[in-house]
């Protein structure tokens, strides 16, 4: 189950860097005071904060609980401010990544009782 949390983490790193430099670049592109690209830049963030969570505490059922909440905000950051098509498939696999962390943190809490 480490294994899996840490494999979830890296491919949440590299989600990060597509989404902060897509983000970046609706930015720089729209110019307009919708707030598409901070908005983008915000949740990428969010989700490194929850792989950085799940990689660091792959160890602790507790942890995958805690990165639950912030996949969860990333994706329904996603879903709820942008309408690019793209970034609806990131946000589904934000929702994805979740549902693996609450699997994981039951099948870890249940093995360690």
């Amino acid at each position: 189950m480490k294994d899996i949390r840490l494999i979830i983490g890296i491919v949440t790193i590299m989600l990060f860097v597509f989404v902060a430099f897509q983000s970046c670049g609706a930015y720089a592109t729209v110019k307009s005071s919708n707030g598409i690209g901070n908005i983008g830049i915000i949740i990428s963030f969010v989700a490194l904060i929850a792989a950085l969570i799940c990689i660091n505490t792959r160890d602790a059922y507790s942890g995958a609980f805690i990165s639950v909440v912030f996949y969860a905000l990333a994706a329904l950051g996603l879903f709820n401010f942008t309408n690019h098509k793209i970034v609806f498939v990131y946000g589904f696999m934000f929702i994805m990544f979740s549902i693996f962390s609450v699997l994981i943190g039951i099948k870890q809490k249940n093995a360690s009782n």
